[in-house]
């Protein structure tokens, strides 16, 4: 009855550290799969080779945390500047409200410049929380139809302290001085999709 109890024990100990082993390669597969499949630089790299250094480097790894530095060195090589990976404390970090962090939400200031001219910024805004977004791009449309109802001869959209973020938001944000529908575009990692160019605009 004991040798039984301990060949059952082997066996579930067996088990359990093979499924763990499959899940921590199969993590790494599905970031390899979606790099390989969306990567706009897709192409610039032997994908037979990154799978196979890959797999051998996470060959010890005991837990999923333990792929990261493998993926992130992955995306490294693709060299697209707007990849990255985040972990999962980073995204809980930016699904709540700037108010959650303990941050202030940027927002646009905005003022009347020489009593010619409106003047605002579009700061960067990090966060993916929609009531964030809502609040900012509202803040920025009041804030520009307020300075709307002046005489001006201009406008001074000020993105100096602007390092990116969310462009939704932003864009949004700036929805008044759009005139062409049409003003933007994207391509997927095969290059098959549309890019637009807007009109001009009184703008400074």
């Amino acid at each position: 009855m004991k040798i039984s109890v301990l060949a059952v024990f082997l066996c579930f100990a067996t088990c359990t550290v093979q499924a763990q082993t499959d899940s921590i390669k199969n993590y790494v597969t599905v970031a390899l799969d979606l790099m390989k499949t969306r990567s706009v630089n897709k192409n610039k790299i032997n994908w037979p080779e990154v799978y196979a250094s890959s797999y051998q480097a996470i060959a010890k790894a005991k837990t999923i945390r333990e792929t990261y530095p493998t993926i992130e060195a992955v995306i490294k090589q693709l060299g697209n500047e707007h990849s990255n990976f985040y972990k999962p404390e980073l995204i809980s970090f930016i699904l709540k409200r700037y108010s959650e962090n303990g941050q202030k939400l940027p927002v646009t200031e905005a003022k009347l410049i020489d009593k010619s001219y409106g003047y605002f910024t579009i700061p960067a805004i990090g966060c993916y929380n929609f009531t964030d977004w809502q609040e900012y791009v509202t803040t920025a449309l009041t804030e520009i139809k307020k300075l709307d109802q002046q005489p001006l001869k201009g406008w001074i959209i000020d993105l100096r302290d602007n390092e990116g973020g969310m462009f939704v938001p932003m864009y949004a944000a700036i929805a008044p001085f759009v005139e062409n529908k049409k003003l933007i575009g994207s391509r997927n990692s095969d290059s098959k999709g549309h890019l637009f160019q807007s009109k001009k605009r009184n703008c400074i």
